[in-house]
């Protein structure tokens, strides 16, 4: 409702197209120049401040952080549209706790669009906007990891948490390998679980 996420989909789709050919470009440029395969490390110029290698990392954690703030955004307007309301009321008690639509955490968005009638999990591409969603947090709270590990508390042990997101799992401790190629696909299925979610919540009749 405040933000267009037509627009703003666009604009992120159009980021990525330029900065991938440019990563692209740029791996390529290396690849074919004989005298630094000879001569230098090549993962330290890959992975240089303005090396392709970091350029391709940092694409990709930024891509994945705004489809995630996205997605969100559009749940938030689809629960407005949904419940035709912009106000939840949480609670049974008369003085119930009042928060904005706009202000609800993602586990609350998904359970009242549930609770109108929108089942999530049957819209096209939830898997991949639900790994999304786990890769952001992973950039924002678990220094880029996956799930870490969690104390059980009747077992007495840490037990891992099984990620969502496809890849290899050596360690208690692994980051998500992104490139490219999983983040485009990451885009395409953003936007086809948006336009989904619009046609589910429709606008809600006076």
């Amino acid at each position: 409702m405040f933000i267009n996420i037509s627009h703003e989909f666009e604009v992120l789709n159009a980021c990525f197209a330029r900065q991938a050919a440019w990563i692209t470009a740029e791996f390529a440029k290396m690849s074919s120049d004989s005298t630094l395969l000879e001569n230098e490390d090549i993962e330290a110029r890959l992975f240089h401040p303005q090396g392709p290698g970091s350029a391709e990392q940092i694409l990709c954690r930024m891509m994945v952080n705004e489809l995630n703030a996205l997605v969100e955004t559009a749940m938030q307007d689809a629960l407005v549209r949904a419940s035709g309301e912009t106000l939840f009321r949480s609670g049974s008690r008369v003085e119930r706790e009042v928060k904005l639509i706009y202000g609800l955490n993602r586990g609350e968005l998904e359970r009242e669009l549930e609770r109108n009638g929108i089942s999530l999990g049957a819209l096209e591409d939830y898997a991949a906007v639900q790994q999304v969603k786990e890769i952001s947090e992973g950039n924002k709270h678990r220094e880029r990891l996956r799930p870490v590990p969690k104390w059980n508390r009747a077992h007495k042990t840490l037990e891992q948490i099984e990620s969502l997101v496809p890849g290899s799992i050596d360690t208690w401790f692994s980051s998500y390998e992104l490139d490219l190629g999983q983040v485009h696909q990451y885009i395409c299925s953003s936007g086809n679980f948006i336009r989904a979610l619009n046609d589910a919540s429709p606008e809600k009749m006076a």
